[in-house]
Order: structure tokens, then C-alpha cells, then sequence
């Protein structure tokens, strides 16, 4: 998976490039686990590493069922629309 180095300028760690060993979601926010540290593996938001990405970016769609249901009602009345008969 890579390396990482950390850049967030308040981290302890912030510029030191440790090994990936795993990339997760947690919360919400994306994480990578890297080995090293005092207790041999930790997480760090990737936000905080050269790996960040850019703002906005999302690297999952989702759409809430609500959400997904008038998406789908709007694209009925669109088809409805554009044949009257």
C-alpha cells in the first residue's frame, strides 16, 4: 500500500513517513493504519498526510433512500413529460 508522511504540522510525527498497512473509514473520515509508533502500528486521518485529497472529494456516493426515491420520481415525471401521449 504505500507510505505516507504525515503533515500535519501539530502532529508529533509530522514529517516522518511511515508504512501503510491498511486504509479505513472510521466516522465518517478516511484513515490510514501505518506501521511505527510507540505501540507499533497507529491511525492517522489521511487528511493529515501527503495523501490528503482534494477538497470536496468523495470517494463513496451515497444517497439516502429519501433521497434516492425523488431522484427516481423525478426521472419518472421527465419521462412522462417528454411523451405526452
Amino acid at each position: 500500500m504505500g507510505s505516507v508522511t504525515i503533515t500535519h504540522p501539530f502532529h508529533p510525527y509530522s514529517g516522518q513517513t511511515f508504512e501503510v498497512l491498511k486504509a479505513r473509514r472510521v466516522s465518517g473520515q478516511e484513515t490510514v493504519l501505518v506501521k511505527g509508533g510507540i505501540s507499533g502500528t497507529f491511525s492517522i486521518p489521511l487528511s493529515w498526510t501527503d495523501r490528503k485529497r482534494p477538497i470536496g472529494y468523495q470517494s463513496e456516493l451515497r444517497l439516502s433512500p429519501d433521497l434516492f426515491q425523488a431522484l427516481l420520481l423525478t426521472l419518472q415525471q421527465i419521462e412522462r413529460d417528454s411523451h405526452p401521449y
